[in-house]
């Protein structure tokens, strides 16, 4: 079964309180190291001026739970919540026991159906519906032969390095398809590739790869076999796992410099001579003492007057009704100053008793959809209606609760409730 992990930037993370470039979503079973490796793995670049590639790429990663097949899909999201570039990194895991049953790696990225673009849920655990299946890959594509150098020699993968053109990128994917094919059948998952580098990549983790003209990277890019030799598959064997540390500080520890303390200086050398108590300097003791001591009753004293001034805060978010009801006036502020609509809104989703206070929900949606905002009268609309269906239930086992098309959002096969109405529910 294939362990799979989602990151991308969203507001609110599957991991409480995590938000901006998180996880969203992932198998429950997913080891936490295999995780904390994925996240590092889902870096991405977006680069001014140019159409930002999707990024294909395998590579054998080894952990304390066993050695994994990694096939990532990186790509541009457009933008988040906070109107920022976005992008979304999809990775699929296979143990080392699952790929004799699996076609190459490059067929699976290419033509899989269950690869995300974009991520519009809630944050979530991957359910069965979710894994993938050799049956959602489409190889019905037609692809133009494009015309690149054969990165296999007598029967075998040699290094190579490919330089495209902007845009070029997925050719070159179905370039390392159309080679991995002609290799028998137990080799073919042996060739770590991607079709387009990242800066933060480690290039010795490729045997194929490719890059755009011209564009300077920090590593050497061609013929890396030339300097560090064949590129292996790292495995980890059980004595390994016996004999590693558990702490990862210990081996940070190990590769720290080290600092030489010259054998003439001696301990006694290096301790600082203790200072005697003086007149002077008991004196200024007291004064600094008593300076502070006057500085913190000031303190003390402003913060008890402000405390006693300030009015107190009220417990729930509050709209006046003439701001609920009337059509016109200040749509900031009500009548007493208290919050406008969008903002007792905003108040009641993000405390999660919309569905409790539908009434004050209703109210504040009447009014936002007076100043052209919809959307959260049909959110209230539709709670309003599950809600009556809950308490008014029929003798009929199952209530048919309908809801505006303008909740409801399509991803490929799968339909989602608007966020916040989902999350009301």
């Amino acid at each position: 079964m294939s362990l799979q992990y989602i990151h991308t930037s969203a507001r609110r993370g599957l991991e409480p309180g995590k938000s901006g470039f998180c996880c969203v979503a992932r198998d429950r079973d997913l080891p936490a190291d295999l995780e904390k490796e994925l996240e590092k793995l889902s870096r991405y670049e977006h680069i001014p001026g140019k159409s930002s590639p999707v990024i294909l790429r395998h590579l054998t990663l080894p952990s304390r739970t066993g050695n994994f097949h990694i096939l990532t899909r990186l790509s541009d999201s457009g933008t988040d919540y906070s109107k920022r570039n976005n992008h979304i990194a999809h990775h699929l895991a296979f143990s080392e026991d699952e790929i004799s049953v699996l076609p190459d790696p490059a067929t699976i990225l290419l033509f899989w159906k269950g690869w995300k673009n974009s991520w519009i849920e809630p944050p979530r655990i991957l359910q069965e519906r979710d894994q993938f299946k050799i049956g959602d890959l489409d190889i019905s594509t037609e692809v133009t032969s494009i015309d690149f150098d054969s990165p296999i020699e007598t029967g075998s993968p040699r290094d190579s390095a490919f330089i495209v053109e902007a845009g070029k990128e997925p050719d070159l994917a179905h370039h390392f398809r159309n080679e991995l094919l002609t290799l028998p059948a137990s080799q073919r998952w042996d060739v770590p590739f991607t079709n387009f580098i990242l800066t933060s990549d480690q290039p010795t983790q490729f045997l194929w790869r490719g890059n755009w003209k011209d564009r300077p990277l920090p590593f050497e890019f061609e013929r890396l076999s030339d300097k560090v030799g064949p590129i292996v598959s790292p495995r980890i064997t059980e004595e390994q796992l016996l004999n590693e540390p558990e702490d990862d500080s210990h081996r940070i520890t190990k590769s720290a410099p080290k600092v030489e303390i010259p054998t003439e200086l001696t301990r006694a050398d290096r301790k600082r001579p203790k200072l005697k108590w003086t007149r002077r300097r008991l004196s200024n003791t007291l004064n600094l003492t008593l300076a502070c001591l006057a500085i913190l009753c000031c303190g003390t004293i402003a913060y008890l007057l402000l405390d006693f001034s300030s009015p107190p805060e009220p417990a729930e978010p509050q709209i006046p009704q003439e701001a609920a009801s009337s059509d016109t006036g200040d749509p900031n502020s009500g009548a007493d100053g208290s919050l406008d609509p969008h903002e007792a809104w905003m108040s009641l989703i993000d405390s999660g008793r919309l569905y409790e206070d539908i009434e004050l929900g209703l109210n504040v949606a009447e009014a936002l959809s007076s100043l052209g905002q919809p959307k959260p009268l049909q959110i209230a609309k539709a709670l309003s209606a599950v809600r009556d269906s809950i308490e008014n239930r029929p003798p009929e086992p199952i209530t048919i609760v309908p809801v505006p098309s303008s909740l409801v959002h399509s991803d490929t096969s799968q339909w989602f409730l608007e966020p916040e109405f989902a999350s009301a529910l």
